[in-house]
């Protein structure tokens, strides 16, 4: 195929709006993605006080050492059923 001056190229109307629809939505969305980078540039930092950040890491390390205890628990239940189910094989 070949591209020059006589080439014809014909588009039908609806074509045509779907080209100027997809091209308004895409300027609308970059107009308000920069609105929104604008407005969070001049927010203020939100600051983690110590007392949160020490609240949260005791938080965090009661779930481990919770899940730790209910680890053993679940390994301890599991020794016990594969005892029954030797014991039932022989």
């Amino acid at each position: 195929m070949e591209v020059n001056e006589s080439t014809k190229l014909t588009l039908d109307l609806k074509t045509i709006v779907i080209v100027v629809t997809f091209c308004v939505s895409m300027t609308l969305m970059y107009a308000t993605i920069q609105s929104d980078i604008k407005d969070a540039k001049e927010l203020p930092v939100a600051e983690v006080s110590k007392t949160e950040y020490e609240l949260k890491d005791k938080l965090i390390r009661e779930a481990i050492m919770t899940t730790q205890e209910d680890v053993k628990e679940i390994k301890e239940t599991l020794e016990k059923l594969e005892v029954r189910i030797y014991d039932m094989k022989n």
